[in-house]
């Protein structure tokens, strides 16, 4: 078995202040393996050379690439499957970029092809080092992108969770099948997890079949969705993690892996700047005539445009470059371009400048510039050299930008965003803190906002709320009635507001909803509120009830239907219970029966003509005593010790 160890080449110097290329980025310790290791030793290597790849190479010629991602297909189940070569399960053939590539170029190349790591090699294809989309966001300046965006727009919505109790090749395998590069654990109420790199370690160690609670990571750090990317990357940093959860309140909705920074970034302007320079360096580059037509296009350039010839002498300038700098063309043509020098950078700086253009034709990168007022200024520069049939240098093309104007341009963006994010703040507590039920529903039905008052109605979490509909909360004819409303408001056009009762979780509620139909941006919404007006209704039963007894007191109703009458109205707000009036006898010894139009006649009958005394019951104890009785229990009230057996044969409890 050959030994297995890191091949180290030397660092390429790197001018302090040129633009990064590939090469600079690459790690130059390179893993590799012969194709005859086994799987399980090439993962064990892996983890403990904290290397996420590993370059298969055979007669010195790179075959092959294994992966935290390849690992994920390994059968732990099988011990006999770890010791099969790693040939069998490598990745065929290797990608390779040149060193002397771009950082633009190697960012469209992990977009485009969707692979997270490439073998780097030199002009004469030798490999000199690794580098993976981790390596460009480690070393691209991207806060000014990832302050003003949140984790919540570029999480992956669909985390793989498990219980702590799965084994460990049931859960790689869910990994692989889902296309997940980590998997969270959920033991004993606390959330860990596992990544890649940890699958290389358990591949390694044959742990294929330990419970996942026993190898996994605890904690899981967590941020809520609001966080801004550039906290999210500070956390990985700190914590030296690749994944973090995103919550929202105690729910897990979503992960964040370090490379989905990397995505967040907006790429698209950066391809189409980078086509748009490439584009106005081919016209430059094909001859003199080019560059005399490419000035009149220049003209109506942002962009300040500068051409020098071999020399460096300036030949031509735009009128974006007078409005930047305050130097008109007279004040510049025939000079060379060091009157914009400012003070910030020594003669190495440009002395980098020119052996990069000598090297790759092409320079950008940031440089501060002095206006013709004297003030300096930071600025965007891209520099291009313009070679002749033969190869010689026939002109320097310069294009920058006041990159002052767009930093302030960003600030303010960000001010403005912040400003509407807090408007939007205080309208979301706002509709939390009014006495109402709020919700927006889509032509679908279902529900795309709601308050939490409506939610805690509906009695579940606002979060789960969101894309179900009525029929996934209310019953079939509850959310039939609250759909076919709907559908009266969109036909209205205007305001629709009805009183509606509704059982839910086993309460009768009454509502006092008022609904209306929108259309934004081509789409259908219906927007929802709702008032409880359960307890007004009860009050105006109540009302009535009164009246209507007082009524018949009024009328000279008998005084068995008047007193049937009170014990219904007393009945309908008991919520089960019963009511009934005893009448004391002329004698003043015994009760008889009054009204009980709820109670069972064979009851009635048992205690017609029950006697007054203290343990008479209730009611015979609260004639006796002339004062109110409540008996919480009536199996253990010694006032109720000779009626036990009667009550518990007709159901009552307490009285």
């Amino acid at each position: 078995m050959p030994k297995i160890l890191p091949k180290t080449l030397p660092k390429t110097d790197v001018t302090k202040s040129s633009n990064l290329n590939v090469g600079h980025l690459a790690h130059r310790a390179i893993l590799e393996c012969a194709p005859s290791t086994p799987i399980a030793e090439a993962c064990l290597l892996m983890y403990e050379a904290h290397c996420s790849s590993i370059i298969v190479v055979e007669g010195n010629r790179p075959v092959g690439i294994l992966t935290g991602k390849d690992a994920l297909s390994i059968d732990l189940s099988e011990p006999c499957q770890l010791d099969r070569p790693i040939s069998e399960v490598m990745s065929s053939p290797v990608q390779t970029i040149r060193e002397n590539e771009s950082i633009r170029t190697l960012t469209f190349r992990f977009e485009t092809e969707q692979i997270r790591h490439l073998l780097v090699v030199n002009d004469y294809t030798e490999r000199v080092g690794v580098v993976s989309q981790s390596d460009i966001i480690n070393n691209q300046g991207v806060e000014f992108f990832v302050q003003m965006r949140q984790v919540g727009a570029a999480m992956k919505r669909t985390p793989l969770i498990v219980d702590g109790d799965l084994p460990v090749n049931e859960g790689i395998r869910m990994m692989a099948k889902f296309r997940q590069d980590c998997m969270v654990v959920e033991s004993n109420g606390q959330r860990g997890i596992i990544t890649e790199t940890d699958v290389l370690r358990l591949v390694g160690q044959r742990q294929g079949c330990a419970p996942v609670a026993t190898v996994a990571t605890f904690p899981l750090f967590s941020v809520s969705m609001e966080t801004s990317l550039y906290k999210a990357r500070r956390l990985f940093a700190d914590k030296q993690i690749r994944h973090i959860g995103v919550i929202d309140g105690d729910s897990l909705i979503g992960i964040l892996t370090y490379s989905d920074i990397l995505v967040s970034v907006e790429q698209a302007y950066v391809r189409e700047l980078q086509e748009a320079l490439t584009a106005q360096a081919q016209e430059l580059t094909s001859s003199r005539k080019a560059v005399a037509l490419a000035q009149k296009v220049a003209a109506a350039s942002l962009q300040a445009i500068m051409i020098t010839d071999h020399n460096g002498k300036i030949e031509s300038v735009n009128p974006a470059f007078t409005a930047i700098t305050g130097y008109s063309p007279n004040d510049v043509l025939g000079h060379n371009p060091r009157l914009l020098k400012s003070s910030q950078h020594d003669p190495s700086f440009f002395t980098g400048i020119y052996q990069l253009l000598a090297r790759y034709n092409v320079w950008n990168g940031e440089i501060w510039n002095r206006r013709k007022n004297g003030e300096e200024f930071p600025c965007q520069l891209t520099i291009s050299v313009v070679r002749g049939d033969r190869g010689d240098i026939v002109n320097y093309v310069g294009v920058f930008s006041d990159l002052g104007k767009e930093k302030k341009y960003l600030s303010d963006l960000h001010d403005t965003r912040r400003k509407l994010e807090n408007q939007e703040d205080l309208n979301r507590l706002m509709l939390e803190s009014l006495p109402i039920n709020a919700f927006i529903k889509d032509k679908e039905g279902r529900y795309v906002a709601i308050n939490d008052r409506a939610a805690s109605f509906f009695g579940f979490p606002a979060s789960s709320l969101l894309g179900r509909t009525d029929f996934e909360i209310f019953d079939q004819a509850t959310a039939e009635q609250l759909r076919q409303d709907d559908q009266a408001a969109e036909q209205m056009g205007q305001m629709f507001m009805k009183e509606i009762s509704i059982t839910h979780r086993d309460n009768l509620s009454h509502l006092l909803v008022h609904k209306r139909a929108v259309t934004i941006q081509n789409d259908a919404y219906v927007i929802g509120a709702s008032v409880d007006i359960t307890e007004r209704k009860k009050a105006e039963q109540i009302l009535n009830d009164e009246r209507a007894i007082l009524a018949m007191v009024a009328c000279g109703c008998d005084m068995p239907e008047t007193l049937d009458a009170i014990c219904v109205s007393i009945e309908r707000h008991l919520h089960g219970g019963h009511a009934s009036v005893m009448l004391l006898e002329e004698n003043g010894t015994c009760l008889r029966n009054g009204a009980s139009p709820g109670l069972d006649p064979a009851y009635i009958a048992a205690i017609d003509g029950l006697e007054i005394g203290p343990d008479q019951g209730s009611c015979g104890t609260a004639v006796y005593t002339g004062q109110q009785v409540i008996v919480v229990d009536v199996k253990y009230d010694p006032r109720w010790a000779k009626f036990r057996d009667l009550a518990e044969m007709y159901g009552i409890g307490a009285c």
